[in-house]
């Protein structure tokens, strides 16, 4: 007489409960700033249990990328407190599709496991039917607290009138992660654009629901021709979005008092 087999049990798992359309916004955000290589071919998601919100987060060599969100529903074990999904995955997740009641947003759900991430349809036409399962891994890629990273940022940004000098590659970045995840941007320099080889150039972005890090470092043999933008209001700038929440009646808007560009052009 053969043996009677335990029972198999059921893995313990977290679930988190977000707006679809919001969560894959900051996910491709985070997109445009993760890389294809590792440790950077990730993205981060982190619970904030104190505040009860959801982070989504990207690092690369030069840059750092938050987005903060609320969620519907959040009961996390402290093992997944932060997890990551593979860049790669991204497309994946963007291409889901779940139908909606009418007047009703759409909502996803992130079911956390040991070894795998399930992401659900919880908006309720399509709860338990629409659902992809994508491996976790147990070890955490991602350098370093990225929300960390933006909040020394914050406190440490001097609220003067510095000239914010950006390179383009700081600007197209920038523009990129506006773009697919919107709102307006404030931009503030955290250091003086001086003496390139020994003082990056190191801008902090931020939004109403992200912020983002960007450092340059050009050669110090380059003359700097970029042309000086003077922020006197630590205000708004650009990228009109949507998505921007009613935030532009209440953020004071930036005024540009003095723009000296190289050799006279515009």
């Amino acid at each position: 007489m053969s043996a009677l087999r335990a029972p198999r049990s059921m893995p313990q798992t977290s679930k988190i409960i977000v707006y679809q359309e919001e969560f894959v916004h900051a996910l491709k955000a985070a997109g445009k700033v993760s890389k294809n290589e590792s440790p950077y071919d990730v993205v981060q998601i982190r619970w904030d249990a104190e505040a009860e919100t959801l982070q989504v987060c990207a690092v690369n060599a030069k840059a750092t990328f938050v987005a903060y969100m609320s969620v519907e529903m959040g009961d996390v074990l402290d093992r997944d407190q932060v997890f990551e999904i593979e860049k790669r995955r991204i497309a994946g997740i963007a291409a889901m599709r779940f139908p909606k009641a009418k007047d009703e947003e759409p909502l996803l759900g992130l079911i956390v496991a040991e070894s795998w991430i399930e992401i659900t349809d919880e908006s309720g036409l399509g709860i338990g039917v629409h659902k992809l399962r994508i491996p976790r891994s147990s070890e955490i890629a991602l350098p370093g607290d990225p929300s960390r990273t933006i909040q020394d940022a914050a406190a440490s940004s001097n609220l003067e009138s510095w000239a914010v000098k950006p390179y383009p590659d700081q600007l197209g970045l920038i523009s990129a992660v506006a773009k697919e995840i919107g709102g307006r941007v404030r931009l503030q320099q955290l250091a003086p654009p001086k003496n390139a080889e020994t003082n990056p150039n190191r801008l902090l972005a931020s939004s109403v629901s992200w912020s983002m890090t960007v450092t340059a470092l050009p050669s110090g043999d380059e003359e700097d021709d970029s042309p000086t933008i003077t922020v006197v209001d630590q205000g708004d700038l650009g990228f009109d979005d949507d998505r921007d929440q009613g935030e532009e009646a209440t953020t004071p808007t930036t005024r540009i008092v003095s723009a000296e560009p190289p050799d006279g052009a515009a």
